[in-house]
């Protein structure tokens, strides 16, 4: 897929590759967090099996895409609560005020309408290569699972995609 300039610095078009391997009965994704960074849009990934006799079941990468993005925040307001909870004296009014900009701005972004981000999901004839989209349209971290098999052991990992949003 070629990669051509937008509206700026943003890009449209491009691929991430993803590798899987087994060994020893465990399944590993490199890289396990995939990061789609804020100047790519509509960005092609692909996951490929780097072992012999293994492939993708039907639902090979199975992608949750659901709001994790409130669960981000409730971590990040629960950090600021334990600071406080320290010593209130050690809180500078600059760390408050910088704590309290950053949740205003992910607020604007959670309550931008949401569209699906993740599209076409596909697997390629011999079952070793998936692929879906990314829209990447805004922040947003997305859970997703991992299902191979060879036949007679199906192994299955949670690895994640944060989207930084265009």
């Amino acid at each position: 897929m070629a990669t051509k300039q937008v509206k700026g610095k943003a890009k449209v078009g491009g691929e991430k590759a993803i590798r899987i391997k087994v060994t020893n009965g465990r399944l590993e994704v490199k890289p396990e967090v995939q990061v789609c960074d804020k100047d790519t849009t509509e960005v092609e990934f692909i996951w490929t099996i780097r072992t012999p006799g293994w492939y993708f079941t039907l639902d090979g990468i199975d992608i949750q895409q659901g709001d994790y993005a409130m669960q981000l925040l409730y971590e990040r307001d629960e950090r600021l609560i334990r600071r406080l909870a320290m010593d209130p004296r050690l809180v500078s009014v600059r760390n408050i005020r910088a704590d309290l900009m950053a949740a205003r701005a992910d607020i604007l972004k959670l309550g931008r309408p949401r569209e699906k981000q993740f599209r076409n999901p596909r697997r390629n004839p011999d079952m070793t290569e998936f692929r879906w989209n990314n829209l990447n349209r805004y922040w947003d971290v997305f859970l997703y699972q991992v299902n191979v098999t060879n036949g007679k052991t199906t192994l299955s990992l949670d690895p994640a995609i944060e989207n930084e949003g265009c």
